[in-house]
């Protein structure tokens, strides 16, 4: 769910809620001792952003648009194990929420029938790692060694967003 404030024809603020489900996929090769692993796993995060528009005018019904704002990330997965017949890994949330930051850009087409159609790319940089990870072997007698490391999930995605028309009651 997105939501969007206009301030004026060129400054708006928009929030809303959205929930993520990340799929990692962890690669590990040696090449001294052959041993590879891999594995699959999935985080569900919920997102409340809150960010900061500017607009700039192309044509009638044409606008692009660049946003700079903050997310607040709340963690839903607190422990996660996964394993393959030969690693298995372990996550553990390092803390329940975590702030990030995002950039966006975009063009959109509004129409006063139709509703507003946004194109548009964003990234988002988390501040701090938000998930700490050990991978091991489920046979030690082959592959001794833990590894273990920390993630920030960090994204980059493209965007595409509708906004329903609205009615001005000033309007007649």
């Amino acid at each position: 769910m997105n939501i969007r404030k206009n301030f004026s024809k060129k400054w708006a603020i928009e929030g809303g809620i959205f929930s993520t489900k990340r799929n990692l996929q962890f690669d590990y090769l040696n090449r001294e001792t052959g041993l590879a692993f891999q594995n699959k796993i999935s985080i569900i995060t919920y997102e409340i952003p809150l960010q900061a528009l500017l607009y700039i005018r192309i044509t009638d019904k044409w606008y692009t648009d660049a946003g700079l704002g903050v997310n607040f990330n709340f963690l839903s997965t607190y422990e996660y194990q996964n394993s393959t017949p030969s690693f298995e890994t372990f996550l553990r949330r390092r803390t329940w929420a975590t702030p990030s930051l995002t950039v966006s850009y975009g063009i959109e087409y509004r129409s006063k029938k139709s509703g507003f159609i946004y194109l548009g790319i964003s990234i988002n940089q988390y501040l701090k790692e938000y998930y700490s990870a050990t991978s091991f072997s489920a046979n030690p007698k082959v592959f001794d060694k833990k590894f273990n490391y920390r993630l920030s999930a960090n994204y980059f995605s493209f965007d595409l967003k509708y906004f329903f028309p609205q009615s001005n009651p000033n309007e007649k």
